[in-house]
Protein backbone atom coordinates (compact mmCIF):
# COMPACT_ATOMS: atom_id res chain seq x y z
CA UNK A 1 0.00 0.00 0.00
CA UNK A 2 1.28 3.57 -0.90
CA UNK A 3 1.75 6.20 1.99
CA UNK A 4 1.15 10.00 0.62
CA UNK A 5 3.49 12.21 2.00
CA UNK A 6 6.38 10.04 2.02
CA UNK A 7 7.55 10.55 -1.29
CA UNK A 8 10.88 12.54 -2.70
CA UNK A 9 10.94 16.59 -1.94
CA UNK A 10 7.14 16.21 -0.52
CA UNK A 11 5.22 14.64 -3.25
CA UNK A 12 1.93 13.12 -2.69
CA UNK A 13 1.79 9.37 -3.87
CA UNK A 14 -0.99 8.83 -6.36
CA UNK A 15 -0.42 5.59 -6.76
CA UNK A 16 -3.98 4.14 -4.75
CA UNK A 17 -6.00 7.15 -6.22
CA UNK A 18 -8.27 5.25 -8.93
CA UNK A 19 -8.12 2.37 -7.17
CA UNK A 20 -12.08 1.25 -6.70
CA UNK A 21 -12.00 1.14 -2.62
CA UNK A 22 -10.98 4.87 -3.16
CA UNK A 23 -13.25 5.90 -6.27
CA UNK A 24 -16.51 4.70 -3.69
CA UNK A 25 -15.39 6.37 -0.82
CA UNK A 26 -14.41 9.72 -2.41
CA UNK A 27 -18.02 9.71 -3.86
CA UNK A 28 -18.97 9.32 -0.36
CA UNK A 29 -17.03 11.85 1.17
CA UNK A 30 -18.69 14.52 -1.39
CA UNK A 31 -21.85 13.59 -0.10
CA UNK A 32 -20.77 13.51 3.36
CA UNK A 33 -18.51 17.09 3.12
CA UNK A 34 -21.03 18.64 0.33
CA UNK A 35 -17.66 18.96 -2.19
CA UNK A 36 -16.84 17.81 -5.38
CA UNK A 37 -15.06 14.44 -5.87
CA UNK A 38 -11.65 15.78 -6.08
CA UNK A 39 -11.97 17.86 -3.15
CA UNK A 40 -13.30 14.88 -1.30
CA UNK A 41 -9.66 13.01 -2.43
CA UNK A 42 -8.18 16.03 -0.97
CA UNK A 43 -9.99 15.63 2.36
CA UNK A 44 -9.00 11.84 2.44
CA UNK A 45 -5.69 12.22 1.65
CA UNK A 46 -4.77 14.72 4.30
CA UNK A 47 -6.38 12.40 6.86
CA UNK A 48 -4.00 10.03 6.02
CA UNK A 49 -1.29 12.46 6.09
CA UNK A 50 -2.38 13.43 9.55
CA UNK A 51 -3.21 10.08 10.98
CA UNK A 52 -0.48 8.25 9.69
CA UNK A 53 -2.62 5.32 7.81
CA UNK A 54 -2.51 5.19 4.01
CA UNK A 55 -5.59 6.48 1.84
CA UNK A 56 -6.33 2.86 1.44
CA UNK A 57 -7.18 2.38 4.57
CA UNK A 58 -9.01 5.94 4.92
CA UNK A 59 -11.27 4.69 2.09
CA UNK A 60 -12.11 1.44 3.50
CA UNK A 61 -12.68 2.89 6.86
CA UNK A 62 -15.27 5.44 5.00
CA UNK A 63 -17.33 2.38 2.88
CA UNK A 64 -17.42 0.07 5.93
CA UNK A 65 -18.66 3.75 8.03
CA UNK A 66 -15.75 3.47 10.59
CA UNK A 67 -15.27 7.10 9.95
CA UNK A 68 -17.26 10.12 8.58
CA UNK A 69 -16.52 13.27 6.72
CA UNK A 70 -18.65 16.62 8.04
CA UNK A 71 -19.33 19.62 5.67
CA UNK A 72 -16.49 21.64 4.56
CA UNK A 73 -16.88 25.21 7.10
Amino acid sequence: MARIGGGSKGRMDTRDDHHPMVSQASGMVSVQADCTVGDALVLMKERALVSGETLLEIAEATVERRIRFGPIT
